[in-house]
């Protein structure tokens, strides 16, 4: 596990919060996967397209 620290604006935040408790998971969970998903896009654009 990678542990960092990243800094979102209060609107973000509240976003975020919202986001995992209708989803029913923690802000954390949410986080890694929204980070997942940023990271497999951005692969999978870089691979078609480079």
């Amino acid at each position: 596990m990678i542990v960092t620290n990243v800094n979102i604006s209060q609107k973000s935040q509240e976003i975020l919060i919202k986001a995992a408790a209708e989803k029913r998971i923690s802000v954390e969970e949410l986080a890694s996967e929204i980070l997942n998903e940023a990271i497999h896009r951005g692969a999978f654009w870089n691979c078609h397209y480079w």
